[in-house]
């Protein structure tokens, strides 16, 4: 039987294993990029490349059944009734068998249409297409088999349990870079370095089931499949598939904006901003991401309300704390941060300006509103979220769609990109959480978001003076060494000020425990 993990536990775990899983990932990632880069001829490596950016739309073929199984399990998680656990397990069930039948119309779909799409590609020669059909039928077969094991990855994280898919993400992870690196300093065939990189891809996902399948409520049973589990889950995951529709249109239409109304090369100066947007991103909301199923959980405890309340301020103050602190290199030394991620030395000014617009608008819409979104989406307001992710996306296509044409240039884009997620950042998400979670408007900016603000005043003045004094480095060892430093100059106002004294005891009690066990080991040691 698992414990069931309180809410500081499961945001501290999943926070912490977030950012393992992101930083290994990127550095496995540039690995195995270099690895591949060098092995493949170029024809090679780009047909692996686009094989794996299908993966990124399997998101769309979710039907946000995912987010459901997270928000059914955690708001379920704290109730002995063993009413509530077949409830679980019908939920996860009836995901699971709607998965599994939706794999055989993908696998179907791959065998009447992969040779079609295939021949709509532009090969170096007809030849190719035969070389490059294993390859294929091989990546879809094994991302196809291992599309239904997805629903256990959900489970866990509804389970409060967020930490054990990172670790073996980073464990999988490992795997296959090691895996990757082996082919390629082989020189293996291009279907085997293929089947090697999916199938440890996918062996995360069987793993999770293993794990997950621990608990009874997690084993799904075709007898356990009900439509009518469909039904309910339905009026919550179409929405949430909406909001995902909405928010993927609207981080991809400025890039169709430029090369329809200014020109396709304007999008190379477009990109390093957009590149370094998603990085921030990235990196300020992994907090964020432990917040909907902890929401889930609390939105049903009817008896205490406030810890809902208190779950939106301690996590508002936290991303404060965050965002402020990974934004303030990135716009002190925006040159630095394009060299080290593009490698261009001597940007232009239309590139400057168009990453700072993006910036500020992805670090707005963080601090003003990444906390409030994903607690509301799991307290029962999904359905308002979804207007205002409409209303954001309109607003970012048509005043991009006018400044393009106006400046006859990609800021335009992103200035398009800028008013529509800070006018709903600053003006519309801030007003209706607070009034949902009974906050003060006030209490919000001034006591919460100040404090966080304040928390970072060492780490931003130290960060002025370095990057403003003449320091000999290259622009982008310039930037790392600088954004270091940033880290390091907040470690005392985030101890002394961002903390409360409760997080500080919290702090203090675990590196106690963790010393104890240490020396306790040391002793008991030959």
């Amino acid at each position: 039987m698992v414990t069931k993990p309180s809410a500081l536990r499961t945001i501290v775990l999943g926070t912490g294993s977030n950012y393992l899983r992101v930083f290994v990932r990127m550095f496995t990632g540039i690995i195995t990029f270099r690895l591949l880069f060098h092995s493949l001829d170029a024809q090679g490596f780009g047909f692996y490349q686009l094989l794996w950016s299908t993966i990124g739309y399997t998101v769309l073929l979710d039907f946000g059944l995912g987010i459901s199984v997270v928000r059914s399990l955690a708001a379920r998680i704290d109730s002995d009734d063993p009413h509530a656990k077949q409830e679980s397990r019908e939920v996860v069930s009836t995901v699971f068998f709607a998965y599994v039948g939706l794999a055989f119309v993908l696998m179907g779909l791959v065998l009447w249409g992969g040779d079609r799409l295939l021949h709509s590609l532009t090969f170096d020669s007809a030849g190719a297409i035969d070389r490059y059909r294993t390859t294929a039928l091989i990546f879809a077969s094994v991302a196809v088999f291992s599309f239904p094991f997805g629903v256990f990855r959900e489970a866990l994280r509804g389970q409060g349990r967020p930490h054990v898919c990172n670790v073996i993400d980073v464990c999988c992870g490992l795997l296959q870079t090691g895996l990757i690196a082996w082919a390629c300093l082989t020189h293996k065939p291009l279907e085997l370095i293929t089947l090697l990189s999916v199938s440890s891809s996918s062996l995360a996902y069987l793993i999770m089931g293993v794990v997950a399948m621990q608990e009874p409520e997690v084993r799904p049973r075709l007898t356990d499949f009900r439509w009518s589990r469909i039904r309910e889950l339905s009026g919550f995951s179409i929405v949430a598939y909406l909001i995902t529709m909405a928010s993927i249109l609207s981080m991809r239409v400025d890039q169709l904006v430029i090369g329809t109304l200014v020109s396709v090369q304007a999008i190379a100066i477009y990109t390093p901003g957009s590149k370094l947007m998603g990085l921030f991103h990235m990196l300020a909301t992994q907090m964020q991401e432990t917040l909907g199923p902890v929401a889930a959980r609390l939105a049903t405890q009817k008896a205490d309300p406030s810890r809902l309340r208190t779950l939106f301020l301690k996590s508002q103050r936290w991303s404060v704390m965050v965002a402020t602190l990974v934004v303030t290199p990135l716009l002190l030394d925006l040159r630095g941060a394009i060299a080290l991620l593009a490698g261009e030395l001597h940007p232009s000014d239309e590139m400057l300006l168009t990453a700072r617009m993006l910036i500020i608008a992805i670090a707005a819409a963080v601090i003003a509103a990444e906390c409030a979104r994903r607690i509301l989406m799991m307290a029962g307001h999904h359905r308002l979220l979804f207007w205002f992710a409409i209303t954001e996306s309109a607003i970012n296509f048509s005043v991009s769609v006018w400044l393009s044409i106006r400046w006859r240039s990609c800021s335009g884009a992103a200035a398009g990109t800028l008013v529509a997620l800070s006018t709903i950042a600053f003006t519309v998400m801030p007003v209706v959480a607070c009034r949902v979670l009974d906050v003060k408007l006030s209490e919000f900016w001034l006591v919460i978001s100040g404090r966080g603000l304040v928390a970072n005043a060492l780490a931003i003045g130290v960060a002025v003076v370095f990057f403003h004094a003449p320091v000999p480095l290259a622009p982008s060892a310039r930037f790392v060494v600088g954004s270091l430093l940033c880290g390091l100059a907040a470690l005392p106002g985030w101890w002394l000020h961002g903390l409360l004294p409760d997080e500080r005891a919290f702090v203090q009690a675990q590196l106690a425990g963790r010393f104890s066990r240490v020396a306790m080991a040391g002793k008991e040691a030959p």
